[in-house]
């Protein structure tokens, strides 16, 4: 089946199992010959308009035509050298490879309509890489140019990149799953000449062939990749990149006890070019800092979560959530004592309905009935708990105590307030991104390393009725190592 350049077959929704074509497609078809010559004189006809058009570049061409698995797919053409448009078949070449694994590694074409196809070698990939990463300005979201489609993430592992450029990459475009565990382990293995095993997090990479491989990375280290690559995440606003990072690498800091040592310092400093990294001593207090200033950059729900979880656990495994939760105690002791008085819990109400305009009356039955005094009651034992839990940096425990104590709340707004506080999270988390942060904290420490395996998921879903953006977005996330519905359902509190 050939329709002609430009016309919207969409042949997955309009062919069905038997072949036969639907809703007017076949009405569409033209010849072999036709179609070649529409693109040797760069004309094709306006679907909507009925004008004959005359452009650089046809929009595209939809040829469908049976195979057998592997059969017939011998590369990747692009018909662009646009970086972002090159960018894209190579995710598209990542996302085969991993879908059928028979295929190896195809070689990229550039068709160009006067010189024919032009093979585009690794040495001109990584090219690709590197002027992406030029085009990207220090405070800038994303280089210009975008192809509306999810960012297919790529495999550099053969690429000639440096660690540091990958790790870059991947913030600001996406590395599947696979080449991001090689280049920490790359990092891993330089690393190891300066710090010893005994004094080394282990952390247990799932491997596409569903082997584990051990990452042994200082703390340090393992804090300048965070703050690095989601520093890139968040300017490029980029929730799956953020999230698959997070997941690699947070648990170095949150699931053994470890003796610090000298390692790659932040980057982003005054002084410091935008991808480069110089040796130094990491301190928590200066990781801490970090944190909190990219967090106050990030705008989408999906990156607020990621940054916002590492945020939490950082400052309760540090102890800088402590002096919070004391005062937040404090606060609600003094409200408790003067609760017995009507007048003082009306005013409360008033006070509270003003400054955040949800002065509903449900909300003004609790202060008169005395609920919200219960509720806060209850509220100031609950943080008691999780002061003696942080007093002890009993954090596996703690974490699982901040998501019970939010799991019951329904309509809080002090509590609310207090809870942003005490993680050291702005009013841009409400109670359902609150929430997300503390299911990702718990699931991180938890459960660490736990990204999921090629055998454990299909690339692509099985659900042919989502749209092909739908599925294009899935197969990313779970080239990333994310189950689809994690990134947005982590947002959504579930």
């Amino acid at each position: 089946f050939i329709w002609p350049s430009g016309y919207f077959a969409k042949s997955d929704y309009n062919v069905d199992a038997n072949g036969r074509l639907l809703n007017g497609r076949e009405k569409a078809l033209v010849t072999l010959e036709q179609l070649m010559h529409s693109n040797e004189t760069k004309t094709y006809r306006h679907q909507l308009t009925g004008d004959d058009v005359t452009e650089k570049v046809l929009p595209y061409n939809e040829v469908l035509t049976f195979v057998e698995g592997i059969v017939g797919i011998v590369g990747i053409c692009v018909r662009s050298s646009e970086i972002m448009h090159l960018l894209w078949a190579l995710g598209i070449r990542s996302l085969l490879q991993r879908a059928l694994p028979a295929l190896g590694e195809l070689p990229l074409f550039v068709h160009d309509p006067e010189r024919g196809m032009r093979p585009v070698g690794r040495a001109a990939q990584s090219k690709v890489v590197h002027e992406f990463l030029q085009a990207l300005h220090p405070h800038a979201a994303v280089a210009d140019g975008t192809v509306g489609m999810p960012c297919m993430p790529i495999d550099t592992r053969l690429l000639e990149l440096s660690v540091l450029e990958q790790i870059r990459f991947h913030g600001a475009y996406g590395l599947t799953q696979d080449a991001l565990s090689s280049a920490l382990q790359g990092l891993a293995m330089n690393e190891a000449s300066d710090t010893s095993q005994e004094s080394s997090s282990q952390l247990a990479i799932p491997q596409a062939e569903g082997q584990r491989q051990m990452l042994n990375l200082c703390p340090d280290a393992a804090r300048t990749i965070l703050a690095f690559g989601l520093h890139q995440a968040v300017l490029s606003d980029n929730s799956a990149s953020a999230m698959s990072l997070l997941r690699l690498v947070a648990p170095v800091l949150f699931s053994a006890t470890t003796v610090p040592n000298a390692a790659l310092s932040l980057a982003g400093r005054a002084g410091t070019a935008p991808g480069q990294l110089v040796r130094s001593c990491s301190s928590d207090s200066r990781f801490s800092d970090e944190l909190h200033r990219i967090c106050s950059r990030s705008f989408s729900r999906g990156v607020l979560v990621a940054v916002g979880s590492l945020v939490a656990l950082e400052d309760f495994a540090s102890g800088r959530m402590l002096p919070r939760i004391v005062e937040a105690c404090h606060q609600l002791e003094g409200w408790l004592d003067n609760s017995n008085s009507f007048v003082f819990r009306v005013g409360s109400w008033h006070e509270l309905s003003h400054h955040s305009g949800a002065g509903h009356d449900a909300a003004f039955s609790a202060f008169v009935t005395k609920r919200a005094v219960g509720n806060r009651r209850q509220f100031h034992d609950e943080l008691l708990e999780l002061e003696r839990l942080e007093e002890g940096r009993d954090l596996l425990h703690g974490m699982q105590h901040l998501r019970s104590l939010i799991s019951h709340l329904h309509h809080p707004c002090l509590r609310l307030e207090i809870l942003q506080h005490i993680l050291g999270l702005d009013s841009r988390f409400d109670l359902s991104a609150v929430q997300a942060v503390a299911n990702l904290a718990l699931s991180i420490i938890a459960e660490p390393g736990s990204t999921l395996r090629a055998e454990d998921e299909p690339i692509l879903p099985k659900d042919c009725r989502a749209t092909s953006f739908l599925r294009l977005e899935a197969a990313a996330c779970h080239m990333q190592g994310l189950v689809h519905p994690e990134v947005d359902a982590q947002c959504a509190g579930s």
